[in-house]
């Protein structure tokens, strides 16, 4: 349970009063996760939510359902399917579910099960570590959605792997599913063998109303279980959809741990993971093309390219690389009737005297014609260009694109870079082109956007990212709308205070560009949590939706925050979800408002606004028992200002809200001079 302590930042945080003349205010929250018709034998299992997404359609054709919300979310999906795995434990085994609402969520259709896969099996392994194997059942990774128009893909990583020959529903021991070992010391074996994931998609061509792979017919596997699949993201044009996924020849690799999160993100990696890519022209006709279209990007190993069963069974990595790529992103970027495939991802470097950390690699090519030699016919992939400094670690890149006018920015993109190994204290670079060709970016200046953040000035731009040895920036952020560019990432000015100790933590900067990049304001803290106990932790930036009819002065920023504790003591506890909403693109913004209640742990929101901007929807994961998915929405409400104008200043910032353990303090304070003992000074909270 949180201690009253932390409950008593998180109100402060949502009452803070803030400098614009208005605030969100958002509905009870609507339980997601109900899905008990939707199980073997109407069980519902459920209580294991996890990884809640949220989009909402716009130019679908007619505009007959513009404005529909379509959620997806994972959850218990067979009562008796227990798995585990390195990232979570044993837990039931996951299906994925999509609902959709057409009244702002006021009312939302019965859950759809669209994996269909946790009460099937494909592999006997040793994953409860007593010598025995036994079934593991289809465990559903988290789920990536995206949609353009009527069309909506929903894509994950999935434990049931059926073999090319089987149908899909068909339980045995697939032999070509490949298998990892991870140490487990609370067990009799003292490890445990889990089965290798694939990737799979659903597909829905009516904006959610039908699956028509996934609930009229089983959902698209893609990828056969010879190497671990992970890191699936995918983009689409009207009917024309690209997607990406890494493949690991010797499974999901554990890191180091040094960084945030459990260290199975899939950012450490075996020699030899590439990249790997697929496309169609019609995912609403054609959705099949993503099966038979995949190529290796990357250029780490060797395949074996024969077909089977009519399309390509890609074999066995080979041994052409000691690097290993992951954590790819990409988008789909039209030029004027073109359409490329741009895409950014990190990559060890494995050469003689860069013996450590990474580079950050990117490719742009027509989304039909991947840059590999012979395409289908291809043995591996081909080199990137790389972009960040090969002297120094760069990783974690992330991107946003927009439509080539040759006035405009077609791309900003940006990436952690600095001179230490993994989770060494870094900066954010970032660099922005009119092209989206790899020329354009290469010779685009480089900027420094988080080096000094809180007094930073134009100079500082420009400065070393070992300039300041100390201080760290992590979770970039941002947009791009015309000449206007948003940026944001979360910062301290001490990276190993923040992580050994609660004397720093992070809060969450922002700056903006109105001329494409030429120049910046200054950063602004948009969380001023006020206390280094409580850490900002997985922050959004979320514009209105570019339908060119938007509200292109509104967008949302939101973030959820944590308890900062000393490494090794103990682990970071999950607190509360805060929006902000700013009509005047950033000028001022809204004061803090909490998304749900200040008494369950919420986290990994996803957040949409409206044309107009008047309406900001969010789902979120309440943990507890049961863990639930949520859905809550929110309109702007007018309060009376006592700041005057406001403008792009520090007075016009949001007023930190008071640490309660100093209030504490202080009330002690007066105690102690009124009874002039020390006494009540050790009534102190502490925590």
């Amino acid at each position: 349970m949180r201690s009253l302590a932390w409950i008593a930042v998180a109100m402060a945080l949502g009452a803070a009063p803030g400098i614009a003349d208005h605030k969100l205010v958002f509905s009870p929250p609507t339980v997601l996760s109900e899905e008990a018709s939707q199980v073997p034998g109407g069980a519902d299992p459920g209580g294991q939510a996890n990884r809640s997404r949220l989009v909402a359609l716009t130019k679908t054709p007619g505009g007959i359902r513009d404005g529909r919300l379509v959620a997806i979310y994972s959850d218990a999906g067979h009562p008796a399917g227990l798995v585990w795995h390195p990232d979570g434990g044993e837990h039931l085994a996951l299906d994925v579910f999509a609902r959709t609402s057409d009244d702002g969520g006021a009312s939302w259709t019965n859950p759809v099960n669209i994996s269909r896969t946790a009460d099937k099996y494909s592999a006997l392994t040793d994953w409860m570590g007593d010598g025995t194997p036994r079934p593991y059942w289809g465990d559903s990774g988290k789920p990536t959605v995206f949609s353009n128009g009527d069309n909506v893909v929903v894509s994950w990583v999935d434990k049931y792997v059926p073999a090319a020959s089987w149908a899909f529903g068909g339980v045995g021991d697939n032999a070509v599913q490949g298998r990892a070992v991870y140490p487990d010391l609370t067990v009799a074996m003292g490890e445990r063998e889990i089965p290798f994931s694939a990737v799979y998609a659903a597909v829905s061509s009516d904006g959610g109303t039908t699956w028509a792979l996934g609930q009229t017919a089983p959902p698209l596997q893609l990828t056969y279980g010879r190497r671990d699949a992970l890191q699936d993201v995918h983009r689409g044009i009207g009917n024309r959809w690209i997607m990406t996924w890494q493949e690991d020849p010797l499974g999901l690799q554990q890191g180091e741990g040094h960084g945030p999160g459990t260290g199975f993100s899939g950012a450490m990696v075996s020699d030899g993971t590439d990249v790997w890519y697929t496309f169609t022209t019609d995912i609403a006709g054609d959705p099949t093309a993503l099966r038979t279209n995949r190529v290796p990007l990357s250029d780490n190993s060797v395949y074996n390219t024969m077909a089977a069963n009519g399309y390509p069974i890609v074999g066995l990595a080979g041994s052409r690389s000691i690097q290993g790529a992951s954590r790819c992103n990409l988008s789909l970027v039209k030029d004027g009737a073109s359409f490329y495939a741009t895409l950014a991802y990190e990559e060890t470097k494995g050469a003689p005297g860069f013996d450590f950390g990474k580079t950050v690699q990117y490719h742009a090519f027509p989304f039909d014609t991947p840059t590999v030699g012979g395409w289908r016919d291809a043995r591996y992939g081909a080199p990137g260009t790389t972009l960040s400094d090969p002297a120094e670690n760069g990783r974690r890149v992330r991107f946003f694109t927009q439509g080539v006018t040759g006035i405009d920015p077609a791309i900003v993109i940006f990436w952690r870079q600095g001179r230490g190994a993994e989770a060494a204290p870094a900066d954010i670079v970032l660099t922005c082109a009119k092209a989206v060709d790899p020329a354009s970016l290469v010779t685009a200046a480089r900027m420094n956007m988080s080096s000094h953040m809180p007094v930073a000035g134009d100079a500082n731009l420009m400065d070393a990212t070992d300039d300041d040895a100390l201080e760290n920036a992590l979770a970039h952020r941002g947009f791009v709308r015309g000449s206007t560019i948003v940026f944001g990432c979360s910062y301290t000015t001490d990276g190993a205070l923040a992580r050994y100790t609660d004397l720093a933590n992070y809060d969450f900067y922002i700056r903006r560009s109105l001329d494409g990049g030429l120049t910046w304001d200054r950063p602004r803290n948009v969380t001023r949590l006020g206390t280094t106990r409580v850490s900002v932790k997985e922050p959004r930036i979320v514009p209105t939706p570019n339908t060119g009819k938007e509200n292109g002065d509104v967008f949302v920023v939101a973030w959820a925050t944590e308890t900062n504790v000393y490494e090794g003591l103990g682990e970071p506890e999950p607190l509360d979800i805060f929006v902000r909403h700013t009509w005047n693109l950033g000028e001022t913004y809204s004061r803090a408002a909490r998304v749900g209640d200040a008494l369950h742990r919420e986290f990994e929101c996803q957040l949409r606004v409206n044309e107009a901007g008047d309406e900001v929807d969010v789902v979120w994961m309440s943990e507890g028992s049961p863990t639930e998915a949520l859905f809550a929405t929110a309109t702007p409400k007018k309060i009376s200002s006592s700041s005057g104008s406001g403008s792009w200043s520090c007075a016009a910032q949001p007023d930190a809200p008071v640490d309660p353990i100093l209030i504490a303090g202080l009330v002690l304070g007066v105690l102690v001079l009124w009874t002039r003992t020390r006494r009540a000074r050790s009534c102190a909270p502490r925590t």
